[in-house]
Formats: structure tokens, sequence, C-alpha cells
């Protein structure tokens, strides 16, 4: 079986981020979100994927390559957005039979295996992973019958207008005759269009639920929970590295002995951590990247290649690659510094503050 992943999006809503990687290659404790689902492809047996690209296309092939282990990786680029179905229709060539659809900012622990025998035993011509959330609003609230058959779908309703709160889940294993519905070189959407149209026209469509771990990756916010919770488990994903203590090793790195570093912290490979620095996980600290004390990191992930000056504080954020805080600064409350970006001495940053990557912040009058 093959699988497609829909990675052609611009990640609007992680910028700055995403002015310089595609949301997919973000690392997850040091590894490409899409990783994870290369993993999971593995674990179903499934033998290829292949990836829908759209923005920054050629990043993906330096990144992941055409083999991660035992899973082919294929790209289809759209030059122009396909939406959902679109994406789909555009990997027609290279699909011969039944194949899963993956949304490229999903992140789950979902047994694909146990989805795709479902999916064979009622002989759906789609099958459609739901996952239970406390607030529908924000999603695609899928009803279904006792038997699993979809009966709706109901984008963002209310609070009251919502029959469940199980919506969907970003993963479909579709029958290869469904292409022939999708028009072809034109935006369309699974969630809006193409289901709709099918549950009017008759066709099985069942729903697939599971209590399995689910979170999708769209904001800042959400990207600095996938960390915390693959750290403490809920992932079921072991971090990367040699582990000592709740520190994952990546490679070599220096750790003065009167530094605090209480784990999980993810460390790469030459990272330095001086003297009188706190560091007090979920945290991951990329490759290369200094860290000056007195200072203190917690809750926060630093991409790479970063230096952080004495007296300066960052929690709760994100700093992009070569991202640099200089001393007696405060960065907190989901504050995102672009790639290349230098805070200057003295500044805060607050309240989901963003700086566009090669900003350099000089003037303190721009505290939250």
């Amino acid at each position: 079986m093959k699988a497609v992943a829909l990675v052609g999006g611009q990640g609007t809503r992680m910028r700055p981020l995403t002015f310089t990687t595609p949301k997919p290659l973000l690392p997850l404790c040091q590894r490409p979100l899409i990783w994870y689902t290369v993993e999971r492809c593995k674990t179903a047996g499934i033998e290829e994927l292949i990836l829908s690209t759209g923005y920054k296309p050629q990043l993906f092939e330096t990144v992941v390559g055409d083999r991660v282990e035992d899973v082919k990786i294929s790209y289809v680029h759209e030059t122009d957005p396909l939406g959902t179905a679109g994406g789909a229709k555009n990997c027609e060539a290279l699909l011969d039979s039944t194949f899963i659809v993956f949304n490229g900012d999903v992140l789950t622990s979902v047994d694909l295996s146990d989805l795709i025998r479902t999916h064979e035993s009622t002989g759906a011509s789609v099958t459609i992973y739901l996952t239970e959330v406390e607030d529908p609003r924000e999603y695609g609230v899928v009803p279904t019958a006792e038997t699993g058959e979809v009966l709706d779908f109901i984008e963002k309703p209310s609070l009251e207008e919502a029959p469940t709160n199980f919506v969907n889940g970003g993963i479909y294993v579709i029958e290869r005759d469904i292409l022939a519905l999708i028009p072809e070189g034109v935006p369309y959407s699974f969630e809006r269009e193409l289901f709709p149209k099918l549950l009017e026209d008759g066709v099985l469509v069942v729903g697939y639920k599971s209590s399995s771990y689910w979170l999708d990756v769209g904001t800042p916010a959400k990207y600095l929970q996938a960390h915390n919770d693959l750290m403490s488990g809920r992932l079921h994903v072991q971090p990367p590295g040699t582990e000592s203590d709740g520190l994952y090793f990546l490679g070599e790195a220096y750790i003065s002995p009167d530094a605090e570093v209480v784990g999980p912290v993810v460390i790469g490979d030459g990272v330095r951590v001086e003297s009188e620095v706190s560091i007090k996980g979920p945290v991951s600290i990329g490759p290369d990247s200094r860290i000056e004390g007195p200072s203190q990191i917690t809750r926060s992930v630093l991409l790479g290649g970063n230096s952080v000056g004495r007296n300066s504080v960052v929690e709760d954020s994100i700093l992009g690659e070569r991202a640099e805080i200089a001393s007696d600064c405060l960065v907190s409350e989901f504050a995102v510094i672009g790639a290349g970006a230098l805070v200057g001495s003295g500044n805060e940053l607050r309240r989901g503050m963003r700086v566009w990557p090669g900003v350099e912040v000089e003037d303190s009058a721009i505290k939250f």
C-alpha cells in the first residue's frame, strides 16, 4: 500500500519559522515533523510515501531524500495550490490501489494497521480517522451511526450545534476509483466538497474512532505542546539521542558542573551550557547553541545555532535557527524569534510577539 502526505501549505500560522522552513520540516525534538509520519508508515508496512509538495519543494528532497529506512519517498509538486483532495488527485499517476492520505500537520499515535483493517472489513470507499476533542468549534465534526457509517460533515459548529465531539483527524483510507470524482488541476477539498458529495451520492464513508494521541501542529503554542507531549511520553515515541537522567544527547555537548539542567531536555551536538545556567524541561536545544550564565531556559525550543546571553530568560517560546538573544532579555509567553534575528540587550518580548527572520531588535520601547 502507498500513502500520500499533503505537505504543500505555507504554514502561515507558524510564521516566522515557516518563512525559511516548511512546517512539515520543522524539527520536533530535532527530527523533522514529517519523520513521525514516515515512522507510522513503516510500522504499518506501507512501502511508499508520496509527498505532495508546493511550498519550498526542494527543501523536502534535501532533508528527507528518496528513502527513510524501509519506506520509499516519492515527490509530486503542485505549482498552484490544489487543496486537500486536489493534492491527492495530483498524485494519481503514482497510485495503483487503495491508499492512505495524511494531512501534513497531524501528529498522532493512531494504529494505521487497525485503521486499514477496519476499512477493508466494512467495504467502505473512504474511511476517516476520527479523534475526540474537548472543544469541537475549530474542527470539522463528523457524526456517525452505530455501525460507523458517517452521517454528516459539520464545519466548525457552535457548542450547541455540535452533535458529537469526534472530529476529522486528517487521515483517510481511500479506494483508488474515488480519484475519478475529483476534478483535475483545480482546488478541491476533501472536507468541504468531496466527502459531503459522497454522502449525497450514497457512497459508503466510514468513521474510525480512536482515543490515540492526536495533535494538529498548526500554531507555535501547539508546536511547543508537541515537544512537551513527546518528551512526556504521550506520543509513545522515545525522544532521540542517548538518555541520561532525563537528558537526551545527540552528540558531544558541554554542560558546566554548576549548571542546573532538569529533564526532559534534548541536547544537540556541539551545545555549550555555561556556568550558572538553569534549564528546566521540556526543552529542546538544537546543535551548536550556546547558553551563557546566569540565564534561564524553561519549556522552550531552540532550533539550533542559537545564543542566549547573560541574565536572560527564555520561557514558553521558540528561537529559530541562528537567532540570538543578548544579555538582560526576557522572551516569554509564546514569543517566536525568526531565523537569524537578534534581540538586543534589555528587551522584553511577550504575548506571542513574533520577530521576522534577520530582524535586529534594538529599541526597548517595543516592550509589551
